[in-house]
C-alpha cells in the first residue's frame, strides 16, 4: 500500500561552492529515506549525488546545478539525479568515466562511481558522450555537460529489455501531488499506468493512493478494458481522474494501450511518430464501459514512447520528441522546457529493444 507521505519530489539546487555539497547530500538523503530506500541504498545514492556535486566544485563549472527527482511508483521508489552545467565540456569523456579516476576532493572515484552505482546512467558533453548531445540539452552557446543517473529501491524491478525514466512533481507550492505513476512487472509483462486526478492537493493525492491500492489487488494480466471499468467503479466517490494504461510484452514487443481523459502518449519508431487515442471521460464518474477501447501495436526494436499529463505543455514539448535520445534525457527535457508551475506534472519515457 502506498503511503501518502511518499509524495513525488522535484528539487533544483545550484552548486557554486563546496558549501553547497552537504546541502545536496542532505536533500538526497532525506528523499531516499522518505521513499523507503534501504540504509545501504541510501548511502549509495548520497555518494553518487556527492560525486556529481563535488565535480562542479572541482572544475568550477559555469551555472552548475543538481536536479533531483523522487518518485514512488506503487511498487518501488525511484530517485533520478541530473547534473548540468554550461561549461566547456569534458575533454576526455572515456577516461572521466573510468572507475577510480578522480581529481581529488572526491567522496568516491568520480563519474565512474556514479555509473557503477546507478541502475541507469547516461552522459553527454558537447558533441561527445554516451548518447548524442542534442542542442536542446545544452546551453544556448552549444556548450555544457549533462549527467543523468537513476536509482531504484529495488534494482530487480524492471527488465533490461526496456529502459524507463519517470518524473513527477506537485503543482508549485503544493506538498501533495494529484499525478501518479505505477509500474509492475510480472515475467515478461510490464504494466505502466499514469494517472492525473482532477484538482490538486491532499484529496487528489488520496485518490492516487486509492488507485494504487486497487491496482495491487488486480491481476496485471487482466484485460485492460476490464481493469479500467473495475477502477471506474472502485473510485466512485473519490475525485475522478484521467488515466492511461499500457501493457508491454517485453519478449515480443506487443503493446496494448487504453486511455481515458487527457493523458497524452506518443510512440516514435525512428521513422514515424503517432499518438495513442484516448476516450473522453473521467474514471470514477461512470464512464461508458462499452466504448472503452484497447489499441494494439507491434513495436519495432528501439521504439520510444512518451506518456505525459497536462502539467507538461505539449505544444512546447511534443515537437522535440527524439527517438534516439535516451529516456533519461527525454524526461529531463520535458521538465526543463515544458513544465507548468500551475499544475501537477508527470512524464514517463521508455524505449524497448528487441531481445
Amino acid at each position: 500500500m502506498a503511503e501518502l507521505s511518499m509524495q513525488p519530489v522535484w528539487k533544483e539546487l545550484p552548486v557554486a561552492s563546496s558549501a553547497d555539497v552537504p546541502i545536496i547530500r542532505r536533500a538526497v538523503g532525506n528523499i531516499a529515506l522518505n521513499l523507503g530506500f534501504s540504509e545501504k541504498r541510501q548511502a549509495e545514492v548520497v555518494l553518487a549525488a556527492s560525486e556529481l556535486a563535488q565535480n562542479h566544485v572541482n572544475f568550477n563549472t559555469v551555472k552548475g546545478r543538481i536536479l533531483i527527482s523522487g518518485l514512488f511508483s506503487g511498487k518501488t521508489s525511484f530517485i533520478t539525479i541530473f547534473s548540468t552545467d554550461h561549461g566547456p565540456g569534458i575533454n576526455n569523456l572515456p577516461q572521466a568515466l573510468e572507475d577510480g579516476i578522480t581529481t581529488g576532493n572526491s567522496y568516491g572515484n568520480g563519474l565512474g562511481t556514479v555509473r557503477r552505482l546507478a541502475d541507469d546512467f547516461s552522459i553527454c558533453s558537447g558533441s561527445a558522450g554516451s548518447m548524442a548531445c542534442f542542442p536542446e540539452l545544452l546551453s544556448p552557446e552549444g556548450t555544457g555537460t549533462i549527467v543523468a543517473a537513476s536509482f531504484s529501491s529495488d534494482s530487480s524491478v524492471l527488465s533490461p529489455k526496456i529502459t524507463v525514466s519517470a518524473l513527477a512533481c506537485p503543482k508549485r507550492g503544493e506538498l501533495f501531488c494529484g499525478d501518479g505513476i505505477y509500474m509492475e512487472q510480472s515475467g515478461d509483462t510490464l504494466l505502466i499506468v499514469l494517472a492525473d486526478v482532477l484538482g490538486h492537493g491532499k484529496e487528489a493525492a488520496e485518490s492516487i493512493e486509492t488507485l494504487w491500492d486497487i491496482l495491487e489487488l488486480l491481476d496485471p494480466s487482466a484485460e485492460l478494458s476490464n481493469t479500467v471499468c473495475t477502477l471506474d467503479r472502485g473510485l466512485a466517490g473519490k475525485r475522478g481522474m484521467a488515466c492511461l494504461f499500457m501493457r508491454i510484452d517485453l519478449a515480443s514487443g506487443m503493446l496494448q494501450a487504453c486511455s481515458v481523459g487527457n493523458i497524452r502518449a506518443c510512440l516514435h519508431d525512428g521513422t514515424r511518430q503517432f499518438a495513442i487515442a484516448s476516450l473522453p471521460g473521467v474514471i470514477g464518474q461512470k464512464i461508458n464501459c462499452r466504448k472503452v477501447m484497447v489499441q494494439e501495436v507491434l513495436l519495432a526494436s528501439g521504439t520510444t514512447c512518451l506518456i505525459f499529463s497536462d502539467g507538461i505543455d505539449s505544444s512546447a514539448f511534443a515537437a522535440r520528441i527524439r527517438n534516439s535520445m535516451h529516456p533519461l534525457f527525454q524526461t529531463y527535457l520535458a521538465f526543463k522546457t515544458a513544465l507548468s508551475p500551475w499544475d501537477d506534472a508527470s512524464i514517463i519515457a521508455w524505449r524497448w529493444q528487441k531481445p
